[in-house]
């Protein structure tokens, strides 16, 4: 298993961050969990990102200890892109994961979510 990469994982954010109007984290467990959504469910509330304007902030959550990562997205990003999306999302992740390639994973769900948040949620231009 691969050691995070957080300067890459931040310059993706960032990327994304800086066309949108939206919000990334990524979150790791250091303790195991059976229920890693639920466990992300918790980390997107204590990292205030259901308290976010646009409510289109996304959270990623690994959990290698117990081999599980989940992705959660806040209300408004849900409604434009919906279960399937997400799911889709999940499917196409986990080969990264199961290879021990936590980085490129990230980087990968990163990259799509941000596409999808530039399509629904591109920052405005400033005015001129």
């Amino acid at each position: 298993m691969d050691r995070l990469h957080p300067d890459r994982i931040r310059a993706d954010i960032d990327a994304v961050e800086t066309e949108t109007t939206a919000r990334i984290a990524v979150r790791v467990l250091e303790h195991e969990t059976n229920d890693a959504f639920e466990a992300a469910r918790q980390e997107f509330e204590r990292a205030n990102l259901h308290r976010h304007r646009d409510r289109n902030a996304v959270l990623f959550l690994l959990a290698p200890k117990s081999r599980r990562f989940a992705v959660i997205g806040d209300e408004a990003i849900h409604a434009r892109v919906g279960d399937a999306f997400w799911n889709e999302l999940v499917d196409q992740m986990t080969p990264y994961f199961k290879r021990g390639e936590l980085t490129e994973g990230i980087l990968f769900g990163i990259n799509r979510i941000g596409e999808r948040l530039l399509e629904h949620f591109p920052k405005p231009a400033p005015p001129s």
